[in-house]
């Protein structure tokens, strides 16, 4: 715990020391430093990307019992779990690398999308993943990130909010469109975290009628995020109707179908 401490406070003092020589700066600096351009936060990324990834092979290896669910302080404010320090540090980090992508929109996206695999460091805790268990349950918070940082790039790169339209009207329309078909696929992302997350179907109608609505989202893209966003939404879609969802006439009861 003491060196997981003084890691941190190493980083936090070096973002301290870039910080000043920011604010600094004269106003017509050439230096083009901005606050998340610092090169303190590659450190702080990597030390955090270090720390995740060495407690979850500890707990992996050594099993639960290396990592103290609860320290032994005896004042309640006092008693912070390991597990759970170490699930504030994988998604703090997870923050963090979503702001040192590429310059470049759709690169950036994707840099964001595939960080989102740092959340796979994330281990039961105390307080609040204590239903987190290996498996299916492990990756659904990178499936549940990484679908939300497609969702959220989508409509923020839609041509609804474009200054100027080139086909006028029809630019418009199809920004529209866009954007509702993003908003049609949303059930389709928390069906499939329900079920990795509880094992439960929330609604297969839904499944079964929205996914096809990503083959349009494709038609309409204005940006290659779109893209990405509706192949993950068609791919999702359809394991579920292969393997997961019961597919069975509505008369019957389809819980005792479900796999």
């Amino acid at each position: 715990m003491k060196s997981i401490g003084l890691s941190l406070v190493s980083c936090l003092g070096l973002l301290a020391l870039d910080l000043t020589h920011l604010l600094s700066l004269p106003a017509n600096s050439t230096e083009g430093l901005t606050l998340w351009t610092l090169p303190a936060w590659k450190a702080v990324l990597l030390t955090g990307l270090v720390l995740a990834v060495v407690l979850k092979v500890v707990q992996t290896a050594k099993g639960p019992d290396k990592l103290p669910m609860m320290s032994e302080a005896e004042k309640p404010m006092e008693k912070l779990s390991l597990p759970l320090l170490s699930n504030c540090i994988t998604v703090f980090t997870f923050l963090v690398a979503c702001t040192q992508g590429p310059d470049d929109p759709t690169l950036h996206d994707l840099w964001c999308c595939g960080s989102s695999m740092i959340l796979a460091c994330l281990q039961k805790d105390s307080l609040l993943l204590s239903h987190l268990t290996k498996g299916e349950r492990q990756v659904a918070p990178t499936i549940a990130a990484s679908s939300a940082v497609l969702s959220l790039a989508t409509l923020a790169r839609s041509r609804l909010w474009w200054s100027h339209w080139p086909a006028g009207i029809w630019s418009l329309l199809g920004g529209v469109f866009e954007v509702i078909l993003v908003l049609l696929l949303a059930p389709i992302f928390y069906c499939t975290w329900v079920l990795l997350w509880k094992a439960e179907v929330v609604s297969e109608p839904a499944v079964v009628f929205l996914t096809p609505y990503s083959v349009l989202l494709v038609l309409l893209a204005s940006c290659y995020t779109a893209w990405v966003l509706a192949v993950a939404a068609l791919v999702t879609g359809v394991w579920m109707m292969m393997y997961r969802l019961p597919m069975v006439p509505y008369s019957l009861d389809p819980t005792i179908y479900y796999r």
